[in-house]
């Protein structure tokens, strides 16, 4: 695999891996596109804050085919792990930490992989969530 093809795939990671910043990740444009999700117009207030968050689990699917699970950890850490064998296949590795924090309706959430940060924000809607362009953010615990 060309030097360039490891670059895109890692980015990709470590994006996916926060909830999915959708990228192209090669693997995940043979699967093809998450579904498109519209983001509800009128948002609830947010009842997801930086007290009911540590200890929660979240999953995403940012490409099809490719999910990410990710644990909220007191303290403003994370961890994720990418369920797709081929996640770790392209980048060494399917685990991920990072860090995230809550203003009002934003969640942010960042990571470092192979030396560059990677952040995303994700929308507080009521007890739910939402990746860049509506992606769900689906509760596991």
């Amino acid at each position: 695999m060309d030097g360039n093809k490891k670059v895109w795939i890692g980015a990709a990671v470590a994006l996916v891996v926060f909830l999915g910043l959708p990228i192209g990740l090669q693997a995940g444009r043979m699967a093809g596109p998450a579904p498109k999700v519209e983001m509800p117009k009128v948002l609830d207030p947010p009842l997801l804050n930086a007290d009911n968050l540590p200890g929660t689990v979240w999953e995403v699917e940012p490409q099809k085919g490719i999910k990410v699970v990710v644990t909220l950890n007191a303290g403003g850490t994370a961890v994720a792990v990418a369920t797709n064998p081929l996640v770790r296949q392209f980048a060494g590795t399917d685990t991920l930490p990072g860090s995230w924090s809550v203003s009002g309706a934003k969640l942010s959430v960042s990571t470092v992989f192979k030396g560059k940060n990677y952040a995303s924000d994700l929308t507080i809607s009521g007890d739910k969530l939402y990746a860049p362009n509506g992606i769900p953010v689906v509760r596991i615990r």
